[in-house]
């Protein structure tokens, strides 16, 4: 109940509303993903609030989550389809793919190779329609896809039937 609070801005935290701290932002990520095995439907939901919330922070969680699903703290087999879905919506909106989202990839990869397909043509779509705006200022950074992916990744997705038929 008090993260919940604490994640919605809600009396008596109501004040954190004009308070946007990187390092509260950070502990609170971190508590609700080392907490998550106590309450896992309920954390999972005041994850992606948080994440929605603050847009400008994803980097910062998708390398907690990251990091919490290799100490298994987290466990994104259990998330609903919806907060799968979420997860992969703020993984097509970061500017590039840092180490930590390719952890993440290949990890949702696992439970739906097919949304892992997703969210890199959206984000191939998002880096097509970016450059065709002619909008774009030299300090705007999209990288759709890393250079080089990291080898667990490509490791997984190219022993997986469903790429070399996705590729073909």
């Amino acid at each position: 109940v008090l993260l919940d609070k604490i994640v919605k801005q809600l009396s008596p935290f109501a004040f954190l509303k004009g308070f946007d701290d990187r390092r509260l932002h950070n502990a609170l990520i971190n508590t609700l993903s080392r907490i998550y095995t106590r309450e896992p439907k309920i954390i999972e939901n005041l994850i992606i609030q948080e994440m929605k919330k603050n847009g400008r922070y994803t980097d910062m969680y998708i390398g907690d989550i990251t990091f919490s699903l290799h100490r298994k703290t987290l466990d994104l087999t259990k998330w609903s389809t919806k907060n799968l879905n979420s997860l992969a919506e703020e993984l097509m909106k970061v500017s590039h793919l840092s180490w930590d989202s390719e952890g993440l990839l290949v990890e949702i990869a696992k439970i739906d190779i097919d949304l892992l397909f997703r969210i890199i043509m959206e984000r191939i779509r998002t880096d097509r329609r970016r450059k065709n705006s002619y909008k774009i200022s030299i300090t705007d950074r999209y990288e759709p896809i890393p250079y080089e992916f990291r080898p667990d990744f490509r490791q997984y997705v190219s022993n997986r039937p469903e790429y070399t038929q996705a590729m073909a």
